[in-house]
């Protein structure tokens, strides 16, 4: 059900996004573009980084905490940061 909802609200949206003419298709598709190789290339590699470098200096029985800790940590920093360096 929630997935059907997910796919109703996109539909939605690129229905929407479709139809309007002040939106720039070729300028959306080069954003998502950019947002793709970001997050493929730049941020999942500095989260295997950073994974590899817990599974070796933290002991096993800290591991599933320090992990939780980090993710939770990188989740905040991403929204709070763009907020705190806004003038």
């Amino acid at each position: 059900m929630l997935v059907a909802a997910g796919v109703l609200v996109m539909g939605f949206a690129v229905v929407g996004s479709l139809t309007d003419p002040d939106v720039a298709v070729g300028g959306v598709l080069l954003f998502l573009a950019g947002v793709l190789i970001v997050h493929d290339v730049l941020w999942m590699a500095v989260v295997l980084a950073v994974g590899a470098v817990l599974a070796r200096f933290v002991p096993a029985r800290y591991r599933t905490v320090v992990t939780a800790a980090v993710i939770s940590a990188a989740a905040l920093a991403v929204v709070a940061l763009p907020l705190m360096v806004t003038p």
